[in-house]
C-alpha cells in the first residue's frame, strides 16, 4: 500500500517541484525537504486512515454485535464526511468562514 501511495505521490510532486526548482531556483534546504516530502506526504492519510479504523474497531471491540457496529459507525463517518465536503464548496462561493468551520467541527 505504501508503495502504491509513494508512486502516485512521485508522479504528482517531481513535475511540480521540478517546475518549481525551474522558476524560483530555491535554496539547497527545499531541495532536501522536497526530496524528504516525497517519501514521507503518502504516510499521512494511512496514518490517519489507520487511527479512525482503530477507534472504531475499539469501540465496536466492545458491543455484542461487532460486525454490525463497526459497519454502522464506518458507515456513519462516511456519510458525514461526504456531508461536509459538500457543504464545504457550497458556503460563500467556496470561501469557508471560521464559524461555519466551528460548527461542523462540532457535528462531527
Amino acid at each position: 500500500m505504501y508503495g502504491i501511495n509513494a508512486l502516485i505521490s512521485l508522479v504528482i510532486m517531481l513535475p511540480m517541484g521540478a517546475t518549481y526548482c525551474i522558476w524560483v531556483q530555491p535554496q539547497v534546504l527545499f531541495y532536501v525537504m522536497w526530496f524528504i516530502a516525497m517519501f514521507v506526504t503518502p504516510l499521512v492519510p494511512m496514518t490517519i486512515a489507520t487511527i479512525i479504523g482503530a477507534i472504531i474497531s475499539a469501540i465496536s471491540a466492545r458491543s455484542k454485535h461487532t460486525n454490525l457496529v463497526s459497519v454502522i459507525l464506518s458507515f456513519g463517518l462516511l456519510v458525514g464526511l461526504m456531508g461536509v465536503s459538500m457543504n464545504a464548496g457550497t458556503m460563500n462561493s467556496g470561501k469557508m468562514q471560521i464559524q461555519q468551520l466551528f460548527i461542523f467541527h462540532i457535528i462531527l
